[in-house]
């Protein structure tokens, strides 16, 4: 976000990890600023549209992580959100903890065959459908 104007559709893209769902990161912005938390980003987007929450498989555990994740984001029932991940499983962990919340499995042409995808059952379509 810019600072100096407030302006909340500069809001860039943040990496959170799963040690800083809960505390500031120890990184300087510039000017006393410091990196925004999930917390502050869901509270600052609130009803400005959808927050894409990309969770990382990288050297976590993915229940804590999952779980962690949808702990925050209930905290912000009024600000709309879809979480992404490249990893199936570390989705299905966070389905566990927040099924209600939209989830999306991110592709990449390199890694993951369409042909074996069989993702979007009847059933999820309809759950979807209903949220």
């Amino acid at each position: 976000m810019d600072r100096r104007r407030g302006d909340p559709v500069a809001v860039p893209a943040v990496l959170v990890l799963l040690a800083e769902l809960h505390r500031p990161l120890e990184i300087d912005l510039g000017a006393g600023a410091r990196m925004p938390l999930l917390d502050d980003v869901l509270a600052l987007w609130r009803g400005r549209g959808i927050v894409n929450v990309e969770l990382k498989p990288d050297d976590v555990d993915f229940g804590t992580l999952a779980a962690a994740a949808a702990s925050v984001i209930a905290r912000h029932p009024r600000t709309p959100v879809v979480v992404s991940s490249f990893s199936q499983a570390l989705l299905a962990c966070f389905e566990a903890c927040a099924p209600r919340v939209p989830r999306g499995v991110l592709l990449g042409p390199s890694r993951y065959p369409f042909a074996s995808l069989h993702l979007l059952t009847p059933e999820r379509e309809t759950r979807a459908r209903a949220m």
